[in-house]
């Protein structure tokens, strides 16, 4: 390991750290649904890209509801923890999620 690595290993552990204190453990569900989140946003930029109607707009309000998902799985995990349930809070929000 450089000198120069240990910045960059910083930022890593303390990025794992914070998303999984966020969204807890990182399983297959949680992984489907950020895939399929990436997935939907780049195939409607990209829809509306191709009929010249991508604006400004219409990312940060994607990206908006991204971020309001996210908070929604973060929220659902608290409640688990509060609750001491093993994830199903959790899980039963993400799979909801995958239904909208």
């Amino acid at each position: 390991m450089s000198r120069g690595d240990g910045g960059f290993l910083a930022i890593l552990s303390i990025s794992a750290a914070t998303v999984s204190f966020l969204f807890g453990e990182l399983d297959t569900l949680f992984f489907i649904l950020v895939s399929l989140m990436v997935i939907e946003y780049y195939t409607g930029s990209f829809v509306e890209y191709y009929k010249k109607k991508l604006k400004v707009r219409f990312i940060i309000n994607k990206i908006f509801g991204k971020i309001t998902i996210l908070s929604l799985v973060s929220v659902a995990h608290f409640l688990d923890y509060f609750f001491q349930t093993s994830l199903v809070i959790r899980d039963a929000t993400i799979i909801f999620l995958y239904l909208l």
